[in-house]
């Protein structure tokens, strides 16, 4: 039986979560910025422990006005994940915003961080001071970069795999 779940990408403008969804969905990356407007929706089903699992994944305008009244979009979502840009400290700081906005409304999704860019090598030191601060609040943390392809798919697979455990 196959299982789908609803996933949203939450964080602020040009953190990279469309090239995340894009580098997810079909191994794809732009250099070219365009910025999402409303939702744009990505859906790939993968296989984790002999189960099929349909991940709809909201790739969801950035900033605070938009989650702020989250309603249409986030409702029913079973994941989130959260996403900063390394090279971008107000990003950084922006994760207790967002992460206030859903922690009493969305209290049951599965909470994953991905802290996005790390081909920017200049900015590597930010990774330990976003570990220490968030760890307790995630239920996995990733270091991502969405134009190198690094550790998005095994961020997909780890919120697949969370469903069915």
């Amino acid at each position: 039986m196959k299982i789908s779940k609803k996933i949203c990408l939450v964080g602020d403008e040009t953190v990279g979560k469309t090239s995340i969804s894009n580098r997810f969905s079909d191994n794809s990356f732009s250099e070219s910025y365009k910025a999402t407007i409303g939702v744009k929706l990505f859906q790939k089903t993968l296989n984790v422990n002999s189960r099929d699992i349909s991940l709809i994944v909201w790739d969801i305008q950035g900033g605070k006005e938009i989650i702020s009244s989250p309603q249409q979009y986030y409702r029913s979502a079973h994941g989130l994940f959260f996403v900063c840009d390394i090279s971008n400290e107000a990003s950084i700081s922006n994760l207790d915003f967002y992460i206030d906005i859903v922690k009493t409304k969305y209290h049951s999704a599965k909470k994953f961080l991905l802290i996005n860019k790390i081909d920017l090598k200049d900015y590597l030191h930010n990774i330990e001071i976003i570990e220490k601060k968030y760890s307790n609040l995630f239920s996995g943390i990733f270091k991502t970069s969405a134009k190198e392809g690094i550790g998005v798919q095994e961020a997909f697979i780890k919120m697949a795999e969370s469903f069915i455990e």
